[in-house]
């Protein structure tokens, strides 16, 4: 329930997150402001899987074998997350305040509740088609990307025998730290305007990564290829989420931003739902990774 929680803060966050961006930097700079972010957020999440994870296995031992004996010796790294907690709150009581809204509305529980509020909500999809190509980019990648993790374990093991979860995980890492530095290249060739000319870059080099992965047979290059996804993958989103904020109107931001990450969800839920359609019906790893090397093709060259 507590983690159902944090998932429901981060759908009012990251719009917010996004929205002020523009207020800060303007329309210029918003490519920029997005490649910073993007590889700042993507570093700050490594960062907090790889110390968390060494906290854990410091605290953690064999011996501790129920529930309550494993949460009483971690607890400690449960007061860090607390403390991270806090100096976000800090944080954002540091941001510049911006001008008090005239108008105030009171939420629509009738029509949330009925569903009809989504229809409302999903409004600048159809506005500007700018706008709905480039969330159809975006919930393209991360659903693809949301099986390329969820398959790769199960693919490295049957192709090379792997189960160390730390070798599998510091390789899948790599996606990140691609990202970051792709986000931070897409930032500075974007100053003063949105780069869309990385769009196609980017969107053959994830297609091309992903079908080269399945013809690998060595860990340094599976490490390599995911840093190619990754650093192809930060080359595509900053120009389109930059896209999604320029076109968005003034008064439908916020809306446009929770439309986009409401697609996206929707569309990596989709995505992991297949791929337990596959594993019930035993099909191979390689298959499902070779199916979205495809689907990653066809979505980013129609965004494109």
């Amino acid at each position: 329930f507590m983690t159902f929680l944090l998932a429901a803060q981060a759908t009012f966050y990251s719009p917010a997150k996004y929205g002020y961006l523009k207020e800060l930097f303007g329309k210029e700079r918003l490519g920029e402001a997005n490649g910073v972010m993007s590889a700042v957020s993507m570093i700050a999440i490594l960062g907090g899987i790889f110390a968390y994870s060494i906290a854990f296995e410091s605290l953690y031992d064999e011996s501790q074998t129920t529930e309550a004996d494993v949460l009483r010796a971690i607890a400690p790294v449960g007061w860090l997350l607390v403390l991270n907690s806090l100096i976000e709150v800090y944080m954002l009581y540091r941001l510049a305040p911006q001008a008090p809204t005239v108008k105030t509305e009171s939420f629509p529980w009738g029509r949330y509740l009925s569903g009809l509020s989504f229809k409302d909500d999903l409004a600048p999809l159809k506005h500007s088609r700018s706008i709905r190509l480039s969330i159809i980019g975006l919930a393209t990648f991360w659903g693809v990307g949301q099986v390329m993790l969820a398959v790769f374990p199960a693919f490295i093991k049957e192709e090379l025998g792997l189960v160390d979860t730390r070798a599998v995980q510091g390789i899948l890492a790599c996606t990140g730290i691609g990202i970051a530095l792709g986000s931070y290249v897409a930032g500075r060739v974007s100053k003063n305007y949105i780069d869309t000319g990385l769009l196609p870059f980017g969107a053959l080099g994830i297609a091309v990564g992903l079908g080269l992965l399945t013809f690998l047979h060595s860990m340094p290059l599976f490490a390599l290829a995911f840093l190619g996804i990754g650093f192809c993958g930060g080359l595509f989103t900053v120009p389109l989420n930059a896209l999604i904020q320029f076109n968005a109107r003034g008064e439908e931001l916020g809306r446009t931003l929770a439309a986009n990450n409401w697609v996206q969800n929707v569309v990596m839920l989709s995505f992991l739902g297949v791929t337990f359609v596959f594993s019930l019906f035993e099909l191979s790893s390689k298959t499902l990774l070779q199916a979205i090397a495809w689907v990653a093709l066809i979505g980013c060259c129609y965004t494109v």
